[in-house]
């Protein structure tokens, strides 16, 4: 059954060790997964609007109002 398991999760099988059933063992190679190769979360203030505008300087003035 860890054997299976490992091969479907890519979580090595001596990794699955203790697991009573196949359920346990794909929850477990599934939260260690999460574990080992977290997911990124977004950015920090994402979709909320700045508090001071973006400055320009000259070099962006000249390059992108003309």
């Amino acid at each position: 059954m860890l054997a299976k398991v490992s091969k479907r999760t890519g979580v090595p099988a001596d990794l699955l060790q203790g697991c009573a059933d196949e359920e346990s063992a794909m929850q477990f190679a599934h939260d260690l997964d999460q574990y080992a190769h977290p997911k990124p979360q977004g950015m920090p203030n994402q979709g909320t609007v700045p508090e001071h505008p973006a400055q320009t300087n000259a070099l962006q003035s000249a390059l992108f109002n003309d």
